[in-house]
C-alpha cells in the first residue's frame, strides 16, 4: 500500500511501511524465517544509526517459524542500544511469543490478541536409527529448555513450571497473560499510537 505525500516540489507515492518505519514502528508479520530476520536487522540498524535513544516499537502478528531466525531477532530486540517495545497485535505464537518475551522494553498485548507457547517440534523425520532418534530427542529437549528459559527469566516462572505448562500448545488470553507476568500491560490501539 502506498500513500500520497507532499514533497518539496511535487506529490510522491511513499510506501506505508516506510512512513511507519520513520515513526519507529516495525512489523513482524507472518512466518518467521531468515529473510524476515535479515530485513528486520537492517531496519533496526538503520533506526539505531539515526537515533540510538528513542524507543522502537515492534508490532508482532506471527504464528511462529524457524527457531534460528527467531533467535537472531531475539538477539536484536534484547540487546538493542535503544529500548524496544513489543506489541502483540493479533497473535504471537511459538517463536513469535519467544521474540515478544525477549524485548528489552515493555511487552504489551492489544485487546483480543493471544500468546501461545509450546515445545519445539520436528518436521520431516520419517526414518532413522535408534541412535539418530535419541540424539535428535536430546537436541530438541536442550533447545526447548533454552527457549523456555528466555520466557522463564522474563516472567519469573520456574523452568520446571513452564515446561509443565507447555507440554501441549498453551494459549494465553490477555488477562491471564497479564496475571502470569507474560505481558507488562494490556493496551488498546489508541495506546499503541501514542507510544
Amino acid at each position: 500500500m502506498e500513500v500520497l505525500k507532499k514533497g518539496y516540489n511535487s506529490e510522491i507515492l511513499v510506501p506505508v511501511t516506510a512512513i511507519l518505519e520513520s515513526e519507529r514502528f516495525l512489523f513482524l508479520e507472518g512466518e518467521i524465517n531468515q529473510s524476515m530476520a535479515d530485513e528486520f536487522a537492517k531496519q533496526v540498524m538503520h533506526l539505531v544509526i539515526q537515533d540510538n535513544t528513542t524507543p522502537i516499537n515492534v508490532i508482532i502478528d506471527s504464528g511462529g517459524g524457524e527457531v534460528d531466525a527467531g533467535l537472531k531477532i531475539c538477539d536484536i530486540v534484547s540487546t538493542c542500544p535503544c529500548k524496544v517495545n513489543a506489541f502483540c497485535f493479533g497473535k504471537a505464537y511459538s517463536m513469535g511469543a519467544i521474540i515478544f518475551e525477549s524485548v528489552n522494553g515493555e511487552r504489551c498485548l492489544i485487546g483480543n490478541s493471544k500468546l501461545m507457547l509450546h515445545q519445539p517440534s520436528v518436521q520431516g523425520l520419517q526414518h532413522g536409527t535408534a541412535g539418530e532418534v535419541e540424539a535428535l530427542s536430546k537436541r530438541l529437549r536442550a533447545k526447548n529448555d533454552f527457549l523456555l528459559s528466555i520466557v522463564a527469566d522474563k516472567c519469573k516462572w520456574s523452568l520446571k513450571k513452564l515446561k509443565e505448562e507447555t507440554v501441549a500448545d498453551r494459549y494465553f488470553e490477555a488477562e491471564e497473560a497479564l496475571k502470569l507476568n507474560l505481558v507488562d500491560r494490556i493496551v488498546n490501539f489508541s495506546d499503541l499510537m501514542s507510544f
